[in-house]
């Protein structure tokens, strides 16, 4: 669930994917997030929105995800990511998932 309040506070409240009995919550101001600071940095630099690929598990990373012209999300991650991912990967974020996968895509082993 995620709650905005103007310009001055966003909420982001989940059931912790790691933790079964935990809750994580998130105050923050709106654009003080993963996609605003990917926002920022493609304009910056001139990157191609549609070439960026980002990885992610948590609801901390759904704008982000929305953003790149690729959505990769690891095995663990919450449903609401890995719904809008292009691609989720066959093991977690703490079984090297991110690894794994930037290897196998230059041809690396592990």
């Amino acid at each position: 669930m995620i709650d905005s309040f103007s310009n001055t506070l966003e909420i982001k409240y989940a059931q912790d994917p790691y933790l079964p009995d935990a809750i994580s919550l998130e105050l923050l101001h709106p654009k003080g997030d993963k996609v605003h600071a990917l926002t920022y940095l493609a304009d910056k630099y001139d990157v191609i929105q549609k070439s960026v690929t980002v990885f992610g598990d948590n609801l901390n990373d759904v704008g982000m995800g929305k953003f790149a012209g690729r959505c990769i999300a690891v095995k663990n991650a919450i449903k609401e990511f890995q719904l809008i991912s292009d691609i989720v990967l066959p093991h977690t974020n703490d079984g090297d998932a991110v690894a794994k996968f930037l290897a196998k895509e230059n041809g690396l082993e592990l």
